[in-house]
């Protein structure tokens, strides 16, 4: 299966993490890869790091969070990577992670990868898009695939087997409430 999770709501990591988790329950091997974020602020990719199972590997390649042990976002969310904050480190991570997933699909030895925020990286960075494609083409039927993010172009859609779109109906960051440890992260 080649799954994506995409929209403007919330819960597309967690709906990736309880597939993980799910898949890894049932004895298969999860290898998690976090694009344009630290795998050390979202609870569910601190829970697998809890466990340490090599059967459940995640890794980050995304911009380090200067503000670790501190409520989120204590600044001005400096390790959330959009179209203005891009440089050329953050375009540095991106092509080692995508080049980690390219080598990890070859490999053969997960049942089950996760490319967490891939579809943000996509928007963002357009030189990441030719990657993503051969990732989606390259990948054996014995291998699933999760890809999240916020926007999702249609030639993903016909790329992939099942598409949830998480639409955002109501949020407390409209009134200004912060994100909530255990909740949002």
């Amino acid at each position: 299966m080649k799954i994506i999770f995409t929209g403007s709501g919330k819960g597309k990591t967690s709906a990736a993490a309880g597939i993980a988790f799910r898949s890894w329950g049932h004895g298969r091997r999860v290898l998690v890869v976090l694009f344009l974020k630290d795998q050390r602020i979202s609870g569910e990719w601190k829970a697998a790091h809890y466990l340490n199972s090599p059967a459940l590997l995640v890794k980050s390649f995304g911009r380090p969070c200067p503000y670790l042990g501190q409520p989120c976002c204590p600044g001005q969310h400096e390790c959330i990577v959009g179209h203005s904050q891009w440089n050329s480190a953050d375009e540095e991570q991106a092509k080692q992670g995508l080049i980690f997933v390219q080598q990890e699909i070859r490999s053969g030895q997960w049942n089950l990868i996760v490319m967490d925020e891939v579809l943000n990286l996509w928007s963002v960075w357009p030189a990441s898009q030719p990657f993503i494609k051969d990732m989606l083409r390259e990948a054996t039927a014995d291998v699933d695939l999760i890809l999240t993010g916020r926007s999702c172009s249609p030639e993903l859609v016909n790329a992939v087997d099942l598409v949830t779109n998480m639409e955002m109906v109501k949020h407390p960051f409209a009134l200004g409430i912060t994100a909530k440890k255990g909740i949002d992260y």
